[in-house]
């Protein structure tokens, strides 16, 4: 029984530098994986929903894109994607690995934060893991270690900055106001706030609220797809015709989508899409296992309602999953100093197997590629590529 006891003890004292150790190969594994994807010219989703733009006049989704064009040469298009992504995904992990750090280390803390719906998710769905909802995620991540630390307002600051970048870059970030209305109302408590922190909730919600009227106004038409598509051949992108057709029929077709034939889109989903409520079930296991206070199970009610939209007329039901338990991780990370050591007592190596042997895919049914089996195939087929060649020596 001590044997046992030990050996799980060194792998509690091991969760943190594993944790970092992971993370960091993960991310170089992704750097990798991306290039080699832009290298080929890009993907229709993954990368030509940060090129569209305003050629067509404003349109939802097009102020990043515009931006790229105006001070990218059309050579470097490609790489200002990658770069962009990058950065993103690189501060969005250092933030969240910086409050877990934080925070008490224990079993579930390491099974909330390497959870494959939250920290794990990008590189475990790489196709939709680098999505522009990162801009949103990461401004969220910066609030949630201003709370943890007790930054000023000034220091605050970049997160709402961010805020507004990814509103203008994707309407998925107006879905997260109600989470950071919530952080920031944590700093003084709602009836203690002061002036500023009220102004500075107030900016938040200003700020979703005249992007909403934005993307009423200019919600997109195939018009302007149309000429997204020309803008993109012009500036050379893609200067091969067929592999522009292909971009020009993936991200930006959704700017001529009516509702109706996004929420058709979704339906034809459905009933392969009720396998994903087992993996929903799994992602809040580390939530309950810290004994989240009453207000964070208030911004979950709060925040699924919001997000109803996204599940109605959106297809990437494992993005908007990935959306929803990232906002709840972030603003529990947020507020680790407060939750502390009330945890529920699970062992440590359980929390490595739940890191290690599930996964939740952008889109689609379950597909069960995981961080084990993301370790693990490349072993095996190393192997087996070893017996081929040495097999007709046994022979």
């Amino acid at each position: 029984m001590r044997t046992r006891k030990g050996f799980d003890g060194a792998i509690g004292r091991a969760l943190p530098v594993a944790a970092i150790v992971v993370l960091a190969l993960e991310f170089l594994w992704m750097v990798r994986w991306n290039w080699a994807v832009i290298s080929r010219g890009g993907e229709g989703w993954q990368t030509g929903d940060w090129l569209i733009n305003f050629a067509g006049g404003a349109v939802r989704r097009g102020a990043l894109g515009e931006f790229v064009f105006r001070v990218v040469p059309s050579d470097g298009v490609l790489i200002a994607v990658f770069l962009i992504q990058m950065v993103f995904l690189f501060i969005f992990c250092l933030l969240a690995l910086f409050l877990y750090l934080r925070s008490p280390r224990s079993a579930p803390w390491f099974a909330l934060t390497l959870s494959p719906a939250f920290l794990l998710f990008p590189f475990l769905s790489p196709e939709g893991g680098l999505r522009k909802e990162l801009i949103g995620l990461t401004a969220l991540a910066w609030l949630a270690v201003s709370l943890r630390m007790r930054w000023t307002a000034w220091k605050r600051f970049p997160a709402l900055l961010l805020f507004v970048v990814g509103l203008s870059a994707h309407e998925v970030t107006v879905f997260m106001v109600p989470a950071f209305v919530f952080l920031v109302l944590q700093f003084e408590g709602l009836r203690k706030s002061g002036v500023w922190t009220r102004v500075e909730a107030a900016a938040y919600f200003a700020s979703a609220s005249a992007a909403v009227l934005f993307y009423a106004l200019k919600p997109g038409s195939p018009t302007q797809v149309d000429a997204i598509c020309r803008s993109w051949r012009d500036y050379g992108v893609w200067p091969d015709a067929e592999t522009l057709a292909v971009f020009c029929n993936s991200a930006v077709t959704t700017l001529g989508d009516t509702t109706l034939d996004a929420v058709k889109a979704t339906a034809a989903n459905f009933p392969g899409y009720l396998s994903l409520v087992s993996l929903i079930v799994l992602a809040g296991v580390p939530l309950y296992l810290l004994r989240v206070p009453q207000r964070v199970l208030f911004l979950a009610a709060v925040q699924f309602v919001v997000l109803i939209p996204l599940f109605v007329v959106g297809t990437d039901y494992g993005r908007w999953i990935f959306v929803f338990f990232s906002i709840l991780s972030l603003a529990v990370l947020g507020l680790s100093e407060e939750i502390g050591e009330q945890a529920r007592t699970i062992p440590n190596w359980a929390a490595v197997l739940y890191v290690s042997l599930w996964s939740l895919p952008y889109a689609g049914t379950p597909t069960g590629w995981s961080l084990f089996s993301q370790v693990a195939y490349p072993a095996y087929q190393t192997l087996a590529q070893q017996v081929v060649r040495i097999s007709p020596w046994l022979g």
